[in-house]
Formats: C-alpha cells, structure tokens, sequence
C-alpha cells in the first residue's frame, strides 16, 4: 500500500519525462504510455477541479482528440498547412501528407498550429481559472435579481 501511494505521488513527475521522452523521440510507444499516464493522472485531480464538470470534461475531451490522432499516426502529430520550408520544433510533429489518418484532428495552420484537442483542452483550462469566479457572480446577481423582487413585491402590496 505504501509504495502504491509512493508510486501515484510520481505520476507528475514520470507525466512529463514520458511528454519529454516522446517530444524529443517520438514514437509509438512514448506517445501511448504518455497518453494512459495522462489520463490516469486526470481521474486524480483536486476535487475542486472535478468539481466544475464542464471544465473537467472539456479537457478530458481534448486530451483524447489528441491521443487519437497521435496514436492513429503511429505517435506523430500531423499538421496540416505546415510550409515546406519551415522545421517543426520537435520530430513529434510531422507535416501532414494523404496517407495521414484523422487530420481533421491535427494540428492545423487556420488554427495557428494547434488542434483541435489543444482548442478544447486550453478551454477546459481557462474554465476551471475563471469558472469560480463566473459561478460566484451569477449567483450574486441572481441573489441580488431575488432581493429586489422580494422587495419590489413588498413595496406593491403595501
């Protein structure tokens, strides 16, 4: 049982050797084990971040638009509309050509480079930032809608 809970605290840390690991290598292997690691880290989230579902699961989302199309592309991201003269940053990212599966889900050059996934996942992000906040003021305006209702009902029936 200890090591077990030894083991989940370095789910962060071994998270980003493996994105790092399948960055700088690529592959298969790297993106698949990068992906469940992802994914598994995501079901231990603070519950204050579950607690705002939208958010969650926009991420959640995003996160599998872009393990499907890594993995369907055997661990390369494809982008779409990438200039031929212009050298990705990482061999992960690969131009995108015919033979490619999914592109509608890659990397796409009317998105300045990102995809999809990374559209959905930056969303669920800024929710979970802004989305207290957003849930707190609706219901301090609602609150305040009900005050002067109750008040406005008040006044009249006097």
């Amino acid at each position: 049982m200890h090591s077990v809970l030894r083991l989940l605290k370095m789910v962060p840390f071994l998270l980003i050797v493996l994105c790092l690991l399948w960055r700088t290598q690529g592959g298969l292997l790297f993106a698949c084990a990068m992906w469940v690691l992802a994914f598994l880290y995501m079901r231990r989230l603070p519950p204050r971040l579950k607690g705002l579902p939208v958010a969650w699961l926009t991420v959640l989302l995003g996160m599998l638009c872009n393990a499907i199309v890594t993995v369907a592309n055997g661990g390369y991201m494809p982008v779409v509309g990438l200039p031929s003269d212009v050298r990705p940053l990482f061999p992960t990212w690969i131009p995108a050509r015919p033979a490619n599966y999914l592109v509608i889900l890659a990397d796409q050059h009317y998105l300045f480079y990102f995809s999809m996934g990374d559209v959905l996942i930056l969303s669920g992000v800024l929710l979970w930032f802004v989305g207290p906040w957003l849930l707190r003021w609706l219901t301090q305006l609602r609150a305040q809608r009900a005050g002067v209702r109750v008040a406005d009902s008040l006044t009249n029936s006097s």
